[in-house]
């Protein structure tokens, strides 16, 4: 490639084919291989307060504050759960492998009918 003082420089917007850039394509860019999160759709047209629904979206996308991300970071000594006082509190252990949560899950559901879906 030879520069040349005299011709003034171009950007071209590589998202694009005739190199223009537009704020639109910049933000589908964005987007450019991402994958869609299992349920997430879903979750936000649920009928539920947003809080709920803010904490499902932490446990799909595996943000949750457990014990285990705690002691990772330095925040806390230990990282067992500490409603079953038995395994490591992760989110896949909270969301069902926990004794005590599924105990909560079976509590929830059982009045209305609908035990088979606990945990």
């Amino acid at each position: 490639m030879v520069l040349d003082d005299l011709t003034s420089d171009r950007f071209i917007w590589r998202w694009n084919a005739d190199g223009t850039y537009s704020a639109s394509l910049a933000y589908r860019a964005f987007f450019i291989g991402m994958t869609s999160l299992r349920g997430a759709k879903e979750l936000w047209k649920a009928r539920a307060p947003p809080k709920c629904k803010f904490f499902f979206c932490l446990l799909l996308h595996d943000r949750l504050w457990t014990a285990a991300r705690r002691k990772r970071r330095g925040l806390q000594d230990g990282g067992v759960c500490a409603l079953c006082d038995q395994e490591q509190e992760t989110t896949q252990h909270l969301a069902g492998e926990c004794v005590f949560v599924r105990e909560v899950w079976y509590r929830v559901f059982a009045p209305i009918g609908l035990e088979l879906l606990t945990p």
